[in-house]
């Protein structure tokens, strides 16, 4: 009960995203995981924040401002601009010892007047859409398939996925980080965080650059430029990859990755390498379409999966580094 009061403590925001976060009053170890991945995660969106902010310049700028602001870049954000001026306002030519005098205060505080303007925009100069989207679906598009409906669509899964035990299939938009966009909506519920996905697992590589170049013997060189690109669309070159991509994905988020196909080529499982399974977590399913598409498989909880053959590095990596490989007696 609150018996009418409001507060605005920022301690409320955070609890209320919290129990978002948590989702259902499940048992306490489910709870710990949902609440560990989500800090670890809003800690990833605030570098990527810090970083964005301290690199973006507005594009409303004039040329010689932003020509200005270049020697500030990556050292000052839009923010610390509005507070040095707000800081201006409040200092009398008393209290500020590096003013000579009021006019010199005046003339500063105009600089960023006119650095921080939005300028003027004339109504005769705002273009009209020729044409207005209306309410509603599209016309000639279709909504994503049910779990009932899927053997009637045009994916086809693989056979150890038991159909009827298909809770949902999310087919991601097709711009070449469909991969990142499937792990995005399997982990965060919304596929446009795909960049915080990719952000998480270059941090991941980087802490751990020996066990995935020297031993796993994958081309770091290029799944750095694969998960440090983040335009859409992207390049057959830059797209998610089985297994480096898997296996990395799979130790960030410490919890089991599944990647199946058509045909069975590539269907391979992949563990954490360093998070032990204290609780298993459930496993993400992410499967290949026509070779050149990827799709997120949710599965109900009770679903039995014929899981395919674990990567063939994960045992050996195991013995390299003491690691008692729990992992593979929970899916035996």
């Amino acid at each position: 009960m609150h018996f009418g009061a409001t507060t605005t403590q920022r301690v409320e925001g955070a609890h209320s995203a919290m129990k978002h976060a948590i989702k259902t009053s499940g048992n306490l170890t489910k709870a710990f995981n949902s609440l560990d991945r989500w800090l670890r995660l809003h800690h990833e969106e605030n570098s990527l924040q810090y970083e964005n902010e301290s690199i973006s310049i507005d594009p409303l700028l004039a040329q010689e401002d932003k020509d200005r602001l270049e020697p500030l870049l990556g050292k000052v954000s839009q923010f610390a601009l509005n507070k040095i001026k707000n800081e201006l306002l409040s200092t009398t030519a008393y209290k500020a010892c590096f003013f000579s005098d009021e006019q010199q205060k005046t003339a500063l505080l105009n600089k960023l007047d006119d650095i921080l303007a939005v300028p003027e925009v004339k109504l005769s100069d705002i273009k009209v859409p020729e044409k207005i989207v209306g309410k509603g679906r599209p016309s000639g598009t279709k909504r994503l398939p049910t779990a009932l409906e899927h053997q009637s669509s045009k994916i086809l899964l693989n056979y150890r996925i038991p159909a009827n035990d298909i809770d949902q299939i999310y087919n991601p938009l097709n711009d070449g980080n469909c991969g990142f966009c499937a792990l995005a909506f399997a982990i965060r519920g919304n596929e446009e965080n795909w960049d915080l996905i990719k952000l998480a697992m270059n941090n991941q590589l980087s802490k751990r650059m020996e066990v995935y170049k020297d031993w796993l013997g994958y081309n770091t060189d290029s799944l750095k430029w694969i998960l440090e690109f983040r335009a859409s669309p992207c390049q057959p070159s830059q797209w998610f990859v089985s297994p480096d991509c898997a296996q990395l994905a799979a130790s960030t988020f410490a919890v089991p990755i599944a990647i199946f196909d058509e045909k069975n080529e590539q269907s391979m499982l992949f563990f954490p390498l360093e998070t032990p399974p204290v609780h298993r977590k459930t496993s993400i399913i992410l499967h290949f379409i026509n070779g050149n598409h990827i799709v997120y498989v949710g599965m109900k909880s009770y679903a039995k999966i014929n899981w395919p053959a674990v990567n063939v590095q994960h045992i050996p990596l195991c013995r390299k580094y003491g690691i008692e490989d729990h992992w593979s007696k929970l899916f035996a």
